[in-house]
């Protein structure tokens, strides 16, 4: 309604009613007309502002953009004066990824409902927190490492997995390693993880080798540093992951790229199925590695990084924690993955072929106590 009509017809509704107040009716008047202009000026603000907002320009989601950082310092861990040379994961996470720009916004048809992985993820993308347990578990691994250099007794692999006959003498002969798990150990892949969720989908092969062949996944936070610290002290990288063979000539490239391997540096990375006896398992391939080289360190984000646990229950899983206490944080380094593992596998019986709708039927009751 017209501003003025508004005053006009208040002005007639007040003379009816009280006549005989002329002091109090200029006063309703007054009052009527500073509210009516009011309520204009703040209708022209709000329009003023919807118009300005970032929502209305298609602002990008976290889980698009990821996190904000600070400006990262110099710290390597051999040469304080040098400038690290990691790049910052959340501003090179997406200009590197070659995400598809449909992916940047909901898609129709896609479900909008919370995805299960939603929380974990945003957690590992934007808390400053995932990225101090990562430099953390790296600057802790370093520390050890002259440590195990020296100790000609230190092995980092089970018994079952050493070298046979091993002993001082023959420890002492074989060149020290480190064996460092690939996918979300030094690579963050969590651009696919943002994927699956838009797309509200489940992880599948096909797609996940597909975006192994971009070549974009970005160091996670210290994992150069440490990598460097161990070229510094001569001690030889091996990357055994459950990457497919497939894929390797793409990973190798994504680690050179990342400052991981040189170009100059021979085949160390063991793919599943690179042999016949390479399968997901990857007790296989540490023991290959241990036959020629003292195994000192081990990083990865699963305990299959760590020794054969394939399969376990829940309890299972925790005996194998407590009986190896002695090796956490001296010669094992977990890397946190809150995304996926075989811990999650557990908590659905490892029914891989299962549908979504009963995996998480079985993650409920997991997480009830089995009731």
């Amino acid at each position: 309604m017209n501003l003025m009509l508004q005053i006009a017809l208040i002005k007639s509704f007040a003379q009816r009613v009280l006549p005989a107040s002329p002091a109090l009716l200029a006063a309703i008047f007054a009052l009527q007309t500073q509210n009516a202009i009011a309520q204009s000026v703040l209708l022209s603000n709000l329009k003023t502002s919807e118009q300005a907002s970032p929502a209305s320009q298609g602002q990008r989601s976290v889980l698009t953009t990821g996190k904000p950082k600070m400006t990262e310092l110099s710290d390597p861990f051999l040469q304080p004066n040098a400038a690290s040379k990691s790049p910052s994961r959340a501003s090179s996470i997406l200009q590197s990824s070659d995400v598809d720009e449909t992916l940047i916004s909901p898609q129709p048809n896609v479900s909008t409902g919370a995805h299960e992985d939603l929380d974990a993820l945003l957690w590992l993308r934007t808390s400053a927190e995932y990225d101090a347990l990562t430099r953390q578990a790296f600057v802790a691994a370093t520390h050890k490492l002259g440590e195990a250099i020296v100790d000609p007794d230190w092995e980092a692999v089970v018994p079952s997995e050493r070298a046979n006959g091993s002993s001082k003498s023959t420890s002492n002969m074989r060149p020290p390693c480190v064996i460092v798990d690939v996918d979300e150990t030094i690579l963050d892949n969590s651009v696919f993880q943002v994927e699956l969720i838009q797309s509200d989908s489940e992880y599948q092969l096909d797609a996940w080798n597909q975006f192994v062949q971009r070549r974009s996944s970005p160091a996670i936070e210290g994992a150069v540093e440490f990598v460097q610290a161990c070229r510094a002290s001569g001690v030889v990288v091996f990357f055994v992951t459950n990457r497919e063979s497939t894929v390797e000539a793409a990973t190798r490239e994504n680690l050179i790229a990342q400052g991981l391997m040189a170009t100059s540096d021979p085949d160390r990375i063991l793919s599943k199925n690179e042999q016949p006896n390479w399968t997901s398992d990857k007790s296989s391939r540490r023991r290959a590695v241990a036959q020629k080289y003292r195994v000192v360190l081990l990083i990865g984000d699963d305990l299959n990084d760590f020794l054969s646990a394939k399969n376990l229950t829940i309890e299972q899983r925790s005996q194998f924690y407590q009986a190896n206490k002695k090796n956490w944080g001296r010669s094992w380094f977990v890397i946190p993955n809150p995304n996926y593992g075989s811990w999650e596998q557990t908590t659905y019986g490892h029914d891989y072929q299962a549908p979504l709708e009963k995996k998480r039927e079985l993650k409920m009751q997991t997480l009830s106590g089995g009731s």
